[in-house]
């Protein structure tokens, strides 16, 4: 019976083991809340933009995503960090002149890559959600326009408008054990509509509608991850766990 039982137990340091330690080698990132830098903040785009790119990150075997659960302190932290215009008001409303102080210095929104954030705030969110980085995104641009296609005209007498919109974002990889912005990627989607018009017919809707808003936002989230992949099998990119695929 001891036998049995010592064996089953280098079974367990063998076999069991091995495979648990192995999901320690991927880097494990949270996403703290985005902003919108945009003046249609009513329409919360950029809830959307983390929910797309969550999704999509999640299907990648560079990172094990972790889940940004409700917590009053990493929250209070984040605040600080994502300095915008309603934080400032807040802050000025309520008198808090240290927050005012260090908007500039501690604001996420004016940092590049290779500069770094505090690392007091970054060590603490990685430690509250157990992470090795820290990924914080922007919705920068929402805009509309209408393309024509002249060379149909002249060819069959018709008109064809695309009406589009573009999204733009920017992102930033940050090092939650020193506070670095390790890499930053700009992108943009843009979601078109087809109208065609001529003698007297018309097809299409020509119009921007929330399908367009979606699309855009989606595309955007998927330029994201191929800047992403393209950095990290170009080298630019260095994990500190390595990259297994």
């Amino acid at each position: 019976m001891k036998k049995c039982t010592v064996f089953l137990m280098i079974l367990f340091f063998i076999f069991i083991v091995p495979i648990h330690g192995s999901a320690n080698r991927y880097n494990s990132v949270v996403f703290i809340t985005f902003s919108d830098n945009t003046e249609y903040k009513q329409i919360k785009s950029h809830e959307v933009l983390s929910d797309y790119l969550l999704s999509r990150m999640c299907e990648l075997s560079n990172f094990y995503v972790m889940e940004h659960t409700a917590d009053v302190e990493a929250f209070e932290i984040e605040k600080k960090l994502n300095v915008d215009n309603d934080s400032i008001r807040e802050a000025k409303e309520k008198d808090d002149f240290e927050f005012l102080m260090n908007a500039h210095e501690n604001s996420i929104h004016k940092k590049q890559a290779g500069q770094f954030l505090p690392e007091e705030f970054t060590k603490n969110i990685g430690k509250k959600y157990n992470a090795d980085y820290i990924l914080h995104g922007s919705v920068e641009y929402l805009g509309a326009d209408v393309e024509i296609d002249a060379s149909l005209v002249p060819i069959i007498g018709v008109e064809k408008t695309k009406p589009y919109l573009i999204a733009g974002a920017f992102v930033r990889l940050i090092d939650a054990d020193n506070g670095q912005i390790v890499w930053t990627c700009q992108a943009y989607g843009k979601a078109k509509d087809h109208l065609y018009s001529g003698i007297g017919i018309r097809l299409g809707t020509g119009e921007l509608n929330s399908q367009l808003f979606y699309e855009a936002i989606d595309k955007t989230s998927e330029e994201i991850i191929k800047l992403l992949q393209n950095d990290l099998e170009k080298g630019r990119l260095v994990l500190k766990k390595g990259d297994f695929k």
